[in-house]
Protein backbone atom coordinates (compact mmCIF):
# COMPACT_ATOMS: atom_id res chain seq x y z
CA UNK A 1 0.00 0.00 0.00
CA UNK A 2 2.93 2.44 1.16
CA UNK A 3 4.59 1.27 -2.41
CA UNK A 4 0.80 2.89 -4.35
CA UNK A 5 1.05 5.86 -2.12
CA UNK A 6 4.96 6.50 -2.70
CA UNK A 7 4.37 5.88 -6.90
CA UNK A 8 1.14 7.88 -6.92
CA UNK A 9 3.50 11.00 -5.42
CA UNK A 10 6.42 10.78 -7.44
CA UNK A 11 3.81 10.66 -10.19
CA UNK A 12 1.97 13.77 -9.47
CA UNK A 13 5.27 15.31 -8.61
CA UNK A 14 6.52 14.77 -11.73
CA UNK A 15 3.69 15.75 -13.53
CA UNK A 16 2.73 19.08 -11.96
CA UNK A 17 6.47 19.92 -11.98
CA UNK A 18 6.81 20.13 -8.46
CA UNK A 19 9.64 18.69 -6.43
CA UNK A 20 9.20 16.04 -3.87
CA UNK A 21 9.88 17.23 -0.33
CA UNK A 22 12.58 15.52 1.69
CA UNK A 23 10.43 13.53 3.64
CA UNK A 24 8.74 11.87 0.85
CA UNK A 25 12.27 10.60 -1.04
CA UNK A 26 12.87 7.39 -0.03
CA UNK A 27 15.13 5.26 -1.64
CA UNK A 28 14.24 2.40 -3.17
CA UNK A 29 15.91 0.23 -0.37
CA UNK A 30 13.96 1.32 2.64
CA UNK A 31 10.04 1.89 0.98
CA UNK A 32 8.48 1.39 4.67
CA UNK A 33 9.97 4.57 5.88
CA UNK A 34 7.61 6.65 3.99
CA UNK A 35 6.07 8.63 6.68
CA UNK A 36 2.87 9.99 4.64
CA UNK A 37 0.48 7.18 4.55
CA UNK A 38 -2.67 6.17 2.43
CA UNK A 39 -4.91 7.53 5.16
CA UNK A 40 -3.02 9.90 6.35
CA UNK A 41 -4.13 11.71 3.44
CA UNK A 42 -7.19 10.79 3.13
CA UNK A 43 -8.09 12.54 6.63
CA UNK A 44 -6.76 15.53 5.46
CA UNK A 45 -9.04 15.47 2.15
CA UNK A 46 -10.92 18.39 1.72
CA UNK A 47 -14.37 16.23 0.82
CA UNK A 48 -13.89 13.82 3.46
CA UNK A 49 -17.23 12.16 4.39
CA UNK A 50 -18.61 12.64 7.54
CA UNK A 51 -20.79 9.53 9.93
CA UNK A 52 -24.33 9.44 9.26
CA UNK A 53 -26.24 11.60 11.49
CA UNK A 54 -29.97 9.83 11.07
CA UNK A 55 -30.23 5.91 10.63
CA UNK A 56 -30.23 4.79 7.14
CA UNK A 57 -33.77 4.16 5.59
CA UNK A 58 -35.18 1.46 3.11
CA UNK A 59 -36.10 3.59 -0.17
CA UNK A 60 -38.63 0.80 -1.02
CA UNK A 61 -40.75 1.54 2.19
CA UNK A 62 -40.55 4.50 0.94
CA UNK A 63 -42.35 3.08 -2.45
CA UNK A 64 -44.89 1.36 -0.13
CA UNK A 65 -45.41 4.02 2.41
CA UNK A 66 -46.53 6.01 -0.62
CA UNK A 67 -48.26 3.84 -1.75
CA UNK A 68 -50.60 3.34 1.29
CA UNK A 69 -51.15 6.99 2.30
CA UNK A 70 -50.73 9.62 -0.16
CA UNK A 71 -47.34 11.38 0.94
CA UNK A 72 -46.76 8.79 3.42
CA UNK A 73 -43.10 7.70 1.68
CA UNK A 74 -42.52 11.63 2.17
CA UNK A 75 -43.43 11.77 5.33
CA UNK A 76 -40.85 8.33 5.99
CA UNK A 77 -38.36 10.28 4.79
CA UNK A 78 -38.51 13.31 7.00
CA UNK A 79 -40.11 16.01 4.01
CA UNK A 80 -43.07 16.54 5.28
CA UNK A 81 -43.88 19.82 3.35
CA UNK A 82 -44.11 17.59 0.62
CA UNK A 83 -46.08 14.98 2.11
CA UNK A 84 -48.77 17.47 3.50
CA UNK A 85 -48.92 19.09 0.12
CA UNK A 86 -49.97 15.41 -1.71
CA UNK A 87 -51.97 14.73 0.68
CA UNK A 88 -54.02 18.13 0.40
CA UNK A 89 -54.06 17.88 -2.80
CA UNK A 90 -55.85 14.55 -2.79
CA UNK A 91 -57.90 15.45 -0.13
CA UNK A 92 -59.09 18.35 -2.10
CA UNK A 93 -59.46 16.43 -4.99
CA UNK A 94 -61.55 13.99 -3.45
CA UNK A 95 -63.88 16.83 -1.84
CA UNK A 96 -64.18 18.22 -5.50
CA UNK A 97 -65.50 14.40 -6.91
CA UNK A 98 -67.61 13.60 -3.91
CA UNK A 99 -69.33 17.03 -4.68
CA UNK A 100 -69.14 16.63 -8.09
CA UNK A 101 -71.28 13.35 -7.07
CA UNK A 102 -73.85 14.62 -5.00
CA UNK A 103 -74.29 16.87 -7.94
CA UNK A 104 -75.36 14.40 -9.58
CA UNK A 105 -77.14 12.60 -7.75
CA UNK A 106 -79.28 15.13 -6.45
CA UNK A 107 -80.32 16.25 -10.16
CA UNK A 108 -80.13 13.59 -12.32
CA UNK A 109 -80.16 9.98 -10.34
CA UNK A 110 -83.72 10.38 -8.86
CA UNK A 111 -85.97 10.96 -11.41
CA UNK A 112 -85.70 14.23 -12.14
CA UNK A 113 -84.79 15.60 -15.97
CA UNK A 114 -82.47 18.59 -15.11
CA UNK A 115 -79.46 16.79 -16.04
CA UNK A 116 -78.20 20.14 -18.34
CA UNK A 117 -76.20 22.05 -15.16
CA UNK A 118 -74.64 18.74 -14.72
CA UNK A 119 -70.20 19.28 -15.92
CA UNK A 120 -68.58 15.84 -15.81
CA UNK A 121 -64.87 17.98 -16.03
CA UNK A 122 -65.57 18.74 -12.52
CA UNK A 123 -65.18 15.63 -11.05
CA UNK A 124 -63.25 14.19 -14.09
CA UNK A 125 -60.60 17.14 -12.64
CA UNK A 126 -60.94 15.92 -8.95
CA UNK A 127 -60.16 12.37 -9.75
CA UNK A 128 -57.41 13.78 -12.06
CA UNK A 129 -56.00 15.51 -8.90
CA UNK A 130 -56.27 12.18 -6.61
CA UNK A 131 -54.44 10.14 -9.02
CA UNK A 132 -52.17 12.49 -9.89
CA UNK A 133 -51.08 12.84 -6.23
CA UNK A 134 -50.82 9.07 -5.66
CA UNK A 135 -48.75 8.25 -8.74
CA UNK A 136 -46.56 11.23 -7.57
CA UNK A 137 -45.70 9.53 -4.23
CA UNK A 138 -45.37 6.32 -5.33
CA UNK A 139 -43.02 6.99 -7.16
CA UNK A 140 -40.96 10.37 -5.61
CA UNK A 141 -41.17 8.00 -2.30
CA UNK A 142 -38.49 6.58 -2.89
CA UNK A 143 -36.65 8.88 -4.38
CA UNK A 144 -37.10 11.06 -1.33
CA UNK A 145 -35.94 8.46 0.95
CA UNK A 146 -32.40 7.97 -0.75
CA UNK A 147 -32.18 11.81 -1.01
CA UNK A 148 -32.79 11.82 2.81
CA UNK A 149 -30.12 9.08 3.35
CA UNK A 150 -27.36 11.29 1.17
CA UNK A 151 -28.84 14.53 3.27
CA UNK A 152 -27.97 12.37 6.22
CA UNK A 153 -24.37 10.88 5.16
CA UNK A 154 -25.31 7.39 4.06
CA UNK A 155 -23.61 6.18 0.71
CA UNK A 156 -27.44 5.45 -0.87
CA UNK A 157 -25.37 2.42 -2.50
CA UNK A 158 -23.32 4.58 -5.11
CA UNK A 159 -19.92 4.89 -5.30
CA UNK A 160 -17.67 7.80 -3.72
CA UNK A 161 -14.42 8.90 -4.55
CA UNK A 162 -12.47 11.04 -2.67
CA UNK A 163 -9.25 12.66 -3.84
CA UNK A 164 -6.39 14.51 -1.75
CA UNK A 165 -3.77 16.46 -3.54
CA UNK A 166 -0.86 18.09 -2.12
CA UNK A 167 2.53 18.96 -3.35
CA UNK A 168 3.86 15.65 -2.09
CA UNK A 169 1.63 13.46 -4.44
CA UNK A 170 -2.04 12.31 -5.07
CA UNK A 171 -4.28 9.85 -2.76
CA UNK A 172 -7.75 8.49 -4.34
CA UNK A 173 -10.24 6.45 -2.17
CA UNK A 174 -13.14 4.58 -3.70
CA UNK A 175 -15.73 3.20 -1.25
CA UNK A 176 -18.31 0.94 -2.63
Amino acid sequence: MSRLVLALSFLSAGVAGLTTPAAAQVDSTSVEDVPVTLDDRLAEAPHAEAPPTAPYKDPVLGHVFGYLLTGGGHFYAGETGTGVMLLAVSATGALITVNGLQRFANNCAFGSDDCSSLDPSVMLAGLGMIVGAQVYSIVDGGRAVRRANVRNGHMDGRPRVAVAASPGGVALRVRL
